[in-house]
Parts: structure tokens; C-alpha cells; sequence
């Protein structure tokens, strides 16, 4: 078990994380982090990454749309991921966050789509704001006159902890958005701030992979993991805030982050393409046999089935047992954007 000494929650409840738990996951995670170093870097990570960034935040717009508007955004959903982007990139070229410089670069991600104006404050917020699920408010960050404090151990945290980077990461992640210092864009900071601790503790493959994607796609898993924190559990005789499951969301969004763009190293045929863009509206296990996917294609059974068996070579799906001639089913491991 972890004490995280440097940080503590409201009424001073201390943090904790069991890394007896998490240890095998976080030797696999820092495995993958690691080896995403010698990907390819594809020149659309950083827009993804920062389009499902924006999405979790309310932006509806279109990777199409962003790449058209890219330098000059015509509305506020195409400027949130814009600006979500420059952030990253200032990140990615030596910026150094800290408690003096993380209001720069929060303006940045809020340029010119501020919400909650009222409480803007000169440096943090000076009001009081909710966190929200699509449903509910799942958290009530501390009173506005505290948030100098705890960003305060946040940095201190950031620059003394003797942790990983990839556990500094994530943790840092969580406080940001548990103290939600600032009254808008605190969850797409709180993901840039995680990337920064990846980044500058040595996993310089964290530009390499859409982990915000991953969150994404598993919102409802976010949320609960988030609001799972905010209830203090009695251990060793004492109130504390369990971090392991949060670690633990985590950990499994980063491997399918690493994961998914392990698969992007392989050239697929416009054909390949096709076939998952079409599976990957349906989502994660959409199935297809060889005779709808030469339908699809406009190929012959035997030629979508040749096509079907390289992608599962690939990895980007899975094969099932033969149930005679092109009656085997393929079914989609990862979506493609």
C-alpha cells in the first residue's frame, strides 16, 4: 500500500493506492508505454487524441470538420479541440507546467470557449463549480478559497514524489479534477497534465497513442472510477481515498491506447479500411462472415476471405472455429477512426 503523502483530499482524508493490486498491471502498462516509443508517429494522433478530448467535454463536431477549420475554426466545437491541440503541442516542445505557468496553458485550452465566466477568477476559479456525468453531478469540488492550497501539493507532489511517471501521471490526473481548480476545462487539462507526467518521466511514447480515445470509449468506466475516489474507505483505522481503481481504469485505457496504435503500424488496403470503418460503427465484437464482407466490398467470397484472415493476423479482429466453407465468423478487436 501507497500513502501519497504529498496530496490530501477534502478535510484533509489522505490518498492511498494498493500497488500490491496494480503491480502486475502497471509492469504490462510501462511495457506497452515503453515500446509505443518506436511507433510511427502518425500525423493525426495528436487531433484524435484532442477530438475525443473535447468530446467528453460536450464538443459535437467531426474529425472532418476540425481538419477543414484547423486554422480557423468557425465554431466552438471545432476550437476546443484546436485549442486542445496547441496545448499538447506546447507541451510535446519543453513547456514547463507548474503552479506559476498552468494558468497559461489553461487559457490556451479555453480561448475563446469559456464557459462559467462568472467565477473565472485572476487565477483559479472564484466561484464554486459541480462535476457532471451525462446523468448527475458525480462530485463537488473544495471551496474556491482552498483551491490554492491543494494546487499547491498537487505541484509539489508533481516535482518531489519518488513515484513512476506512469503512476504521477494518473494521479496527478485525478486531482486535477478533483480539486477542478478553474471554472471550465479541467477534465481536458487534467488528460494534458497526465500526458506531461508521462512525458517528462520518460515516456516520450505517450505522443504516440490516443489515450483520450480509450477514455472515450468507455465514458460510463470514467465516471464511476472518478466518483469511486470521492468515497472514503476505512483503512489501517482511518478514513482514506482509494486511488486503485482509478490507477487500475487507467492502466487498461493506456494498453488499449498502446494496443490500437501498435495495430496502425501495419499498412492496411483501401479495401481493409473499408471493412473496419464500416465494423467499427457497430463497435467493439461486431461480427462479419466472408459472404456479407464480399458483399461489402464487391469482391469474391474467397478474396474477402483472404482479406478477413490477414486482418485477424493483424490482430484487428478475431477468428472463430470454421463452420464450413466462408462460415466463419470475424469479429472486430479494435476500432478504427
Amino acid at each position: 500500500m501507497r500513502h501519497i503523502s504529498d496530496l490530501k483530499g477534502m478535510n484533509g482524508i489522505p490518498l492511498y493506492f494498493d500497488d500490491r493490486k496494480l503491480n502486475e498491471k502497471f509492469v504490462r502498462c510501462k511495457n506497452c508505454l515503453e515500446n509505443s516509443a518506436g511507433y510511427d508517429l502518425n500525423a493525426d494522433t495528436v487531433l484524435l487524441d484532442s477530438f475525443h478530448s473535447a468530446t467528453i467535454e460536450g464538443a459535437r463536431t467531426t474529425i472532418e470538420n476540425v481538419k477543414l477549420a484547423i486554422h480557423a475554426p468557425k465554431n466552438k466545437s471545432d476550437r476546443m479541440v484546436v485549442n486542445n491541440m496547441k496545448a499538447l503541442d506546447k507541451v510535446y516542445s519543453g513547456f514547463c507546467i507548474s503552479d506559476g505557468s498552468i494558468r497559461e496553458l489553461w487559457d490556451v485550452v479555453v480561448d475563446q470557449v469559456c464557459e462559467n465566466k462568472r467565477v473565472i477568477g485572476s487565477k483559479y476559479r472564484s466561484g464554486e463549480v459541480s462535476v457532471s456525468s451525462l446523468e448527475r453531478v458525480v462530485h463537488t469540488p473544495p471551496v474556491h478559497t482552498e483551491i490554492g492550497s491543494y494546487m499547491s501539493s498537487l505541484f509539489q507532489f508533481i516535482d518531489k514524489a519518488v513515484l513512476d511517471g506512469l503512476y504521477k501521471g494518473i494521479i496527478a490526473h485525478f486531482y486535477l479534477v478533483y480539486i477542478h481548480p478553474f471554472c471550465d476545462g479541467n477534465g481536458r487539462l487534467a488528460r494534458i497534465l497526465q500526458n506531461y507526467c508521462f512525458y517528462t518521466g520518460g515516456y516520450e511514447g505517450v505522443r504516440k497513442i490516443r489515450i483520450s480515445q480509450a477514455v472515450n470509449m468507455h465514458l460510463g468506466g470514467y465516471y464511476k472510477a472518478l466518483e469511486n475516489v470521492e468515497k472514503p474507505v476505512v483503512s489501517e483505522d482511518r478514513l482514506m481515498l482509494d486511488l486503485t481503481l482509478f490507477i487500475d481504469y487507467m492502466f487498461d485505457r493506456i494498453m488499449e491506447a498502446c494496443n490500437r496504435s501498435e495495430k496502425k503500424q501495419y499498412d492496411l488496403s483501401e479495401p481493409e479500411k473499408k471493412l473496419l470503418a464500416r465494423m467499427s460503427k457497430r463497435g467493439i465484437g461486431a461480427e462479419i462472415t466472408a459472404v456479407n464482407a464480399a458483399s461489402l466490398m464487391a469482391v469474391s467470397p474467397e478474396k474477402a476471405e483472404t482479406i478477413l484472415n490477414e486482418l485477424a493476423q493483424k490482430q484487428y479482429l478475431f477468428k472463430t472455429e470454421s463452420k464450413g466453407k466462408h462460415k466463419s465468423i470475424y469479429k472486430l478487436r479494435i476500432l478504427i477512426s
